[in-house]
């Protein structure tokens, strides 16, 4: 049985060896692709007055994924509408923004 928990980047893989071979241990240290979403600020307009259409959260949060290219695994329902609102942070502070 297999399942992926993580995709990212292995960044350094430290082994220890020590005389007990029974406390031998190998420490990997990640970053998972997540870290996009916090390396740049993003100005952009949601819901905007020329838009057709409603934008909720569920929208927001499918959109900044798919930009990112991660996928939406959770289905938590559309969240609340916004009213137009402008984005001047990154996608991660944002998200976690709305959230709260």
């Amino acid at each position: 049985y297999s399942e992926d928990v993580l995709w990212g980047y292995i960044l350094k893989v430290t082994p220890e060896f020590p005389q007990d071979r029974g406390a031998a241990k190998v420490t990997v240290e990640i970053q998972d692709e997540t870290i996009a979403l916090d390396r740049a600020a993003v100005n952009r307009d949601w819901n905007n007055a020329s838009s057709s259409t409603d934008t909720s959260d569920g929208m927001i949060v499918a959109s900044i994924a798919s930009a990112n290219r991660l996928k939406v695994a959770a289905q938590g329902g559309d969240g609340l509408t916004v009213n137009p609102m402008t984005q001047d942070k990154t996608d991660f502070r944002f998200i976690t923004e709305r959230a709260e």
